[in-house]
C-alpha cells in the first residue's frame, strides 16, 4: 500500500486543498477509498472551461456545495467569463457564510459581447472574521450598509471592480482592516462609476506593499492620491490622472516603481520644460519626491 493511501482523510483532503479542483477530482479513480475524498475537500479552485455547457458547471458546485454544507470553507476561487449570474452570487454568499477564509472571485470579459451587469458580492463580505485574502477581478461591490469589520484580513486585490460611490468605498473597506499588509487597487478599463471620483485615500498603519495601476485614459477622471502608510515597504504608483499625490509617513520605504506622468498631458509631450504657471504641477511632483526621500530603490519608467 502507498504511503499516501495510510494517511488520514483530514490530512488527505488538506494536501488536495492547495490543488485545483480539477486535478483532486481526478484522484476519485485511484481506487474506492479515494471515490469520495475529494468532496470533502474544504475548498473550491476552480475554472469556467472545465465544462462546456454551463449547466454541467452549475451542477457541479451545487453538489460540491452540499455535501460540504456542514464544514467550514477555507478557499473559494472562481473564475469565470463574464455573465449576469445569479447562480455565481449565491454561491459567494454560501463560501462567505460558511466562514471562507481565501476568496477570490474573477470574471472576465468577452469580446464582442453586449455589455452585462457583472454578479455582486453579497453586503456579509464587510463583516467576515475569517477572511484571511480577498481577490476580487471583474464583479460588482456595494456601498457597505454596516460598519466594515474584517479583523484577519492581511491581503486584498481590487481590480475593474463596479460600484456606485467611487473610490471611497475602497478607503471605508480599507478602515476595516486593522492587520492590511498588502494592497492592489487596478482599473484598466473605463467605469462610469470612477468618473466622479474626487480621491483615494490609503491610510493603514500596517499596509506593506501596495500597487495602484489605472491605466491612462486620455483626459479622463482627474483626482487626488493620499497614502498614508508609515510601515509600506514597497509600492508600485502606475498611474497618470491624479492631479494631486501626498505620500505621508512613508519611513519603511524600501522600494518603489514609479510610472506616471503626474497628470501633465501631453501639452508637455514636445519636451518643453514646465515655467511658472505650472507651479502647482511643479509643487505636486516636489512633495512626492520630497515623501519618498528615503527610499533605497527606485525604478523609474520615462515617458518618450
Amino acid at each position: 500500500m502507498d504511503r499516501i493511501s495510510e494517511l488520514p482523510d483530514s490530512l488527505v483532503t488538506q494536501v488536495l486543498s492547495h490543488l485545483p479542483t480539477k486535478v483532486s477530482v481526478k484522484t476519485s479513480i485511484l481506487s474506492k477509498r479515494w471515490e469520495s475524498v475529494w468532496r470533502r475537500v474544504p475548498g473550491l479552485d476552480f475554472r469556467f472551461f472545465y465544462f462546456r455547457k454551463e449547466e454541467a458547471l452549475e451542477s457541479f458546485v451545487n453538489k460540491f456545495l452540499e455535501f460540504n454544507k456542514e464544514s467550514q470553507m477555507q478557499t473559494f476561487k472562481f473564475q469565470n467569463e463574464k455573465c449576469n449570474d445569479d447562480r455565481l452570487e449565491e454561491w459567494i454568499e454560501t463560501a462567505v457564510a460558511r466562514g471562507v477564509q481565501h476568496l477570490s472571485v474573477q470574471i472576465e470579459e468577452i469580446e464582442d459581447i453586449e455589455e452585462v451587469d457583472p454578479p455582486y458580492v453579497t453586503q456579509e463580505i464587510y463583516r467576515r472574521n475569517t477572511l484571511v485574502s480577498l481577490y476580487l477581478i471583474g464583479v460588482g461591490i456595494e456601498t457597505p450598509d454596516c460598519a466594515v469589520s474584517l479583523p484577519r484580513l492581511k491581503v486584498m486585490h481590487i481590480e475593474d471592480v463596479q460600484h456606485d460611490d467611487d473610490l471611497l468605498i475602497v478607503e471605508n473597506i480599507i478602515s476595516g482592516c486593522p492587520v492590511l499588509e498588502v494592497l492592489a487597487i487596478i482599473r484598466t478599463t473605463e467605469s462610469e462609476s470612477l468618473s466622479a471620483v474626487k480621491s483615494l485615500r490609503v491610510r493603514s498603519q500596517t499596509l506593506r506593499s501596495f500597487k495602484i495601476l489605472f491605466e491612462n485614459w486620455f483626459g479622463g477622471m482627474h483626482y487626488a492620491v493620499e497614502i498614508d502608510a508609515p510601515s509600506l515597504e514597497y509600492m508600485s504608483f502606475r498611474e497618470d490622472n491624479s492631479g494631486v499625490i501626498v505620500v505621508k509617513n512613508l519611513t519603511s520605504l524600501y522600494a518603489i516603481h514609479i510610472d506616471t506622468e503626474f497628470n501633465l498631458g501631453f501639452a508637455n509631450y514636445d519636451g518643453n520644460p514646465l515655467g511658472p504657471k505650472d507651479s502647482s504641477k511643479i509643487k505636486t511632483i516636489h512633495d512626492f519626491l520630497e515623501g519618498i526621500s528615503g527610499v533605497r530603490h527606485v525604478h523609474l519608467s520615462v515617458y518618450y
